[in-house]
Order: C-alpha cells, then structure tokens, then sequence
C-alpha cells in the first residue's frame, strides 16, 4: 500500500521537483476485548447477535478504532456501541456491560490502534434491574 501511495504522490507530473516525498507505516498499538455483558431473558438472542455478530457491536469498535492514526483507544466507544446501537433501526443493546479490557490508552499521531485477536465475551440473561 505504501508503495501505491509513494508512485501516485513521488511522479514527477504531481510534485514540485524539490520536494521530497517518503511515507512510513504506522506503529500498532494493540488492545484485547474482555468484557461481560447483561441481557433480559426477552432481549438476550438479538442482544448476543447486535454486540457478538459479524456486524455488531465488537466489529465495528475494532473498525472505528483502526480507521484514524492517532486515535486513543476508548473503551467509551465499546461501552456506547454495545449498550446504544445506533447503525440501525430498533436495534437492542445490553442492559449493561462491565468492560476490563481494553483499558484507555493514549495513540500518538504516528501509532494506530489495532484488535490484538484476544477477544474473552461473555453475557448474562437477567431479570430485573442489574
């Protein structure tokens, strides 16, 4: 990729020709998921599958997290994804989620934020307030 991007911003037609042009990839900085999440016994099916699905709430915290370079790794933005899913209509979040890992951390401009592949979930079904 770095390449591609080196050849369409280094041609001679594109840059002045004093201008030097070099491209880094950037540092990961990785995280893992571990966290319980609480459900009612009515809720818990579409629950387990808008936090734990292909497309649900784990997904894509790990891709907003790796989509900007410097971006701090915010385990705000799981807790929102999974308790309020908002990507789609009359969507069903968790009644509550304990989340211990990841932990914030701060990325710095040159570093990216990237899911280790270390993922520990589980859920409880609950009645009453938890």
């Amino acid at each position: 990729m770095l390449e591609k991007v080196l050849e369409a911003v280094n041609a001679k037609d594109i840059r002045p020709l004093t201008d030097l042009v070099s491209a880094v990839a950037p540092e990961i900085v990785t995280y893992d998921i571990e966290l319980v999440y609480y459900t009612t016994p009515e809720t818990e099916a579409e629950v387990v599958a808008n936090v734990e699905g292909s497309d649900g709430a784990i997904a894509r915290y790990n891709e907003w997290q790796v989509e900007a370079l410097g971006r701090d790794i915010n385990p705000d933005q799981l807790r929102r994804l999974i308790l309020c899913p908002s990507w789609g209509e009359n969507l069903t979040g968790a009644i509550r989620v304990d989340v211990a890992q990841p932990t914030h951390t701060p990325v710095s401009d040159t570093q990216v934020a990237k899911f280790s592949g270390h993922l520990t979930v589980s859920h409880k079904s609950v009645t009453g307030v938890v």
